[in-house]
């Protein structure tokens, strides 16, 4: 621990030294910046749609809008509740199969079928959406989902755990129908700024999650504490569900033409073939940085918890400060990015995952 605090301080200084401590300054205030431009959009949008389109403050919504914020308020609100669950999952599900009894080496193949499954259902899903709508896919599979999420709550043995989690990585295929029916409930020009406002509020709430998981695996223990979080999951989904398909309104229009499977294949392949073509270095940057990068992280747990020795505890309050820094990194850099350009931020997230990867391994040095 005293050789991650000087190496951080040594760091610190360093920036201090050269002129860059203004930047933990600047992320402060991007980050205030995000909040407070948020919350009087968010506010009206709310009040305005369960007023009915009175007018609230100047703000008008005619009866095809309220139709439409349905559908955001909708899916804003489940990811609001999802996305910390998730978060509680994510953090013990390492350490919870080596429990079980699986190896790192299955551990690793599991996190391979899922990512493997989460590809082929998204291909299959943006078909889907384009041919039976976008509302019952959703509030359908998501049902799905949160009955599958029982079964590691009542199954207590690693094969069938690692099994589930990657069949409903199969049953995500909904995903490409939220995305679509967002894109369908809102205007061109405000698309990408609705986009951002949906994914702060989903970070936000996602802060306290990492603590939560803690709790409760340190009072009921790994075992007990993990099913408590998949009963917790299993709920919420269901919860969402019946949501979902109460206040979701369908934007897709079944008399448009259906896409037929070839064409939708002949797409992809067009797709990737002009990826290669002109994209063929940052594609290969971002496989390479996604492969490792998952590569890491699906084993940090087990590394921080078992090979450094600091218990599944420590582990828990690690990715609790994590989770806050990436909170707040990812709105600074959100905002910042339309003052200085998307190419800074992203070359920035790049160039910062060497010495991240660095930092890692010089915590092996001491031990």
């Amino acid at each position: 621990i005293n050789c991650k605090l000087n190496i951080f301080h040594s760091i610190s200084y360093y920036f201090q030294r050269n002129g860059y401590h203004i930047m933990p300054r600047l992320i402060l205030k991007n980050f205030i910046h995000a909040i407070k431009s948020m919350c009087p959009f968010l506010i009206r949008s709310f009040f305005s749609f369960f007023l009915n389109g009175e007018v609230l403050r100047g703000f008008q919504l005619s009866q095809e809008d309220i139709t439409i914020w349905r559908n955001i308020l909708a899916i804003t609100i489940t990811w609001g509740v999802l996305f910390p669950v998730f978060v509680m999952e994510i953090q013990y599900e390492q350490l919870y199969l080596k429990h079980l009894g699986a190896s790192p080496f299955y551990i690793g193949i599991t996190y391979a079928a899922g990512i493997v499954a989460l590809s082929i259902s998204r291909l299959l899903g943006g078909y889907l959406a384009d041919n039976i709508g976008r509302k019952k896919l959703i509030y359908v599979f998501t049902y799905i989902v949160g009955i599958l999420f029982f079964i590691p709550y009542l199954i207590v043995d690693w094969v069938i755990v690692a099994f589930t989690l990657v069949i409903i990585n199969i049953f995500f295929l909904f995903q490409p129908a939220v995305s679509a029916l967002i894109a369908d409930s809102s205007e061109a020009r405000l698309r990408g700024k609705l986009y951002a406002l949906m994914n702060i509020l989903s970070l936000l709430v996602t802060i306290p999650a990492p603590m939560i998981a803690n709790y409760l695996v340190g009072l009921y223990g790994l075992v007990n504490g993990m099913r408590l979080i998949y009963l917790i999951t299993a709920i919420i989904f269901l919860l969402s569900g019946f949501l979902r398909q109460a206040m979701l309104v369908e934007t897709f229009r079944m008399s448009e033409n259906k896409i037929e499977f070839a064409d939708m294949l002949k797409g992809y392949k067009c797709t990737i073939k002009f990826s290669f073509n002109y994209l063929k270095w940052p594609l290969f940057a971002r496989i390479i940085l996604f492969s490792t990068g998952f590569a890491i992280l699906n084993f940090t747990g087990i590394y921080v918890s078992d090979i450094l020795g600091l218990g599944k505890m420590y582990w828990g309050e690690v990715f609790f400060y994590s989770n806050i820094i990436t909170v707040v990194i990812v709105l600074s850099l959100g905002f910042l990015s339309d003052k200085i350009g998307r190419k800074i931020p992203i070359l920035s997230s790049m160039i910062f995952f060497i010495p991240t990867v660095a930092l890692l391994y010089l915590s092996l040095i001491h031990i």
